[in-house]
């Protein structure tokens, strides 16, 4: 049955018809999930279709509309699946339970409490046995290995995507997180330490819902090993689950702070320092804070950054952050460059703070600083042409550009690409009638100011003040730049 037929049936009706494709099951709510997973992979099948395509960006989008539409609604399945997890002895407990686990992110309104029940549910079901971990451990290895086997082969991008495409999604972890918990709770474990490495590790980071068990996780470690001695490698997985959410921020809060007090090792300390800083830097940036909350996240982020590498200074954290080798290869950065590189950070790219002057080259291979525009309002944009996201708003940047004064405003795009050509090809096709620089993949700027994602915007006042840090466009920054543009008060 094809996409289209089952976007033209709704989302109850496609779900009845896939239900009554299906062999004759006992229970309808199963059949309910099943349905679901059946219209979510045929989804995600066109979609990588359509993108995978030749076509540009804008037709790409046109059948993205027409072809795939919104993502299938997950409603009816969750609700079939904790009803499923609500029967005692259902022979379909532990598949509802890992559904609830592997679905719900980002697309049920209930995700977490949805997680947090399949979680349980497996912990009960599984209990504590460190073989269904290491079952997990071994499928995911060997996907990875046959993926890294089609990578490393000298088959066109063409070719390599029939093995890709047979290789499938990798193991799904979520039985694997509730017999680690499981071991967690058990009273003694033998396997104790093992589990909690496992759920701190980058596996389970990359995951789901699975900041509670990091939290756990992290506190039993620091019980059973706090003189463990790879804290921070496991703290560099700590901040991937980071949300802008008041409570899941105070939980790695509150958990980094526990690393810094309880763990033996000082380059532990000195590394949940620097992470617990980064995070509170973060969130400074963050839109809908009131200027007091804003100063007070900088003032405890430079508090805990200020001397945080003193004694192991020349030790290294998992960050690259710049730093190269003799050899001029990107290498982790000692703490001691760590905590220069976030101080810098932390005074001058942050929302409210002032930014100092740096050079960049125009396309036409001229020098320029960042002052030359200094008494308008800037806009930098740092973009990429292999950035979808990037090219796709271009006509709103456009449209920006072109109602706005020339002597109150300007757009500084700032190019990550490797090769200038790529840019200069691109505009032929979309024009960007304003300031361009191209600093390729390991300009100053871009390293100094901690630019990890694209597109990445930075809006400056007048005197080159931050007044918003912000991932991907929005109507919320398109007004901000037109009210700063245009002189008028933000609170308007």
């Amino acid at each position: 049955m094809c996409i289209q037929t089952l976007r033209r049936c709704g989302a109850l009706s496609a779900l009845a018809l896939l239900c009554g494709a299906c062999q004759e099951e006992s229970d309808p709510d199963w059949q309910l999930v099943e349905a679901y997973v059946t219209l979510d992979t045929a989804w995600h099948a066109k979609d990588i279709e359509v993108g995978r395509s030749a076509a540009s960006a804008e037709e790409k989008e046109a059948r993205r509309e027409a072809e795939v539409g919104p993502h299938p609604d997950i409603t009816l399945a969750v609700t079939a699946a904790r009803a499923i997890v609500g029967v005692e002895g259902h022979p379909r407990t532990l598949d509802a339970a890992e559904f609830l686990v592997d679905h719900p992110y980002g697309l049920s309104k209930t995700a977490s409490e949805d997680i947090e029940l399949g979680i349980d549910t497996l912990v009960d079901g599984l209990g504590p046995d460190w073989a269904v971990v290491q079952a997990y451990l071994d499928d995911n290895n060997a996907w990875q290995e046959a993926q890294n086997e089609i990578g490393a082969s000298d088959d066109s991008d063409e070719e390599k995507r029939r093995p890709w495409d047979e290789l499938g999604n990798p193991p799904v972890v979520a039985r694997a997180l509730g017999a680690a918990t499981a071991i967690l709770r058990a009273d003694g474990h033998e396997r104790l330490t093992d589990a909690a490495i496992f759920l701190l590790g980058r596996e389970v980071a990359v995951g789901r819902g699975t900041l509670p068990r990091m939290v756990e996780a992290t506190a039993r470690l620091l019980d059973a090993a706090p003189e463990h001695d790879e804290w921070p490698k496991r703290l560099y997985y700590l901040q991937w689950p980071r949300t802008r959410g008041d409570d899941e921020r105070e939980a790695i809060d509150a958990m980094l702070a526990d690393v810094v007090e309880r763990a033996v090792d000082p380059v532990a300390r000195a590394t949940a320092r620097y992470y617990a800083a980064a995070g509170l830097m973060r969130d400074s940036n963050a839109w809908s804070l009131s200027d007091e909350d804003r100063r007070g996240f900088r003032e405890r982020a430079l508090a805990l950054a200020t001397g945080l590498s003193e004694g192991v200074e020349d030790e290294e954290i998992v960050e690259r952050l710049g730093a190269l080798d003799e050899e001029g290869q990107p290498r982790n950065a000692t703490l001691a460059e760590a905590q220069e590189h976030l101080l810098y950070r932390i005074n001058h790219t942050t929302v409210g703070a002032t930014v100092p002057d740096v050079v960049g080259t125009r396309l036409d291979g001229t020098e320029e600083a960042l002052s030359a525009y200094a008494g308008k309002v800037v806009l930098v944009d740092f973009w990429a042409t292999w950035c979808g996201p990037c090219i796709a708003v271009l006509p709103k940047l456009r449209e920006l550009h072109d109602s706005l004064a020339a002597d109150q405003f300007t757009l500084l795009a700032v190019s990550v690409d490797e090769e200038l050509e790529s840019v200069t090809d691109l505009m032929q096709d979309e024009p960007m009638p304003w300031a361009n620089w191209h600093v390729g993949t390991q300009g100053e700027i871009v390293d100094r100011w901690h630019v990890r994602a694209f597109p990445t915007y930075v809006l400056l006042d007048r005197d080159g003040t931050i007044l918003a840090r912000t991932t991907g466009w929005s109507d919320e920054l398109a007004k901000l730049v037109r009210k700063a543009a245009t002189g008028e008060p933000r609170s308007a």
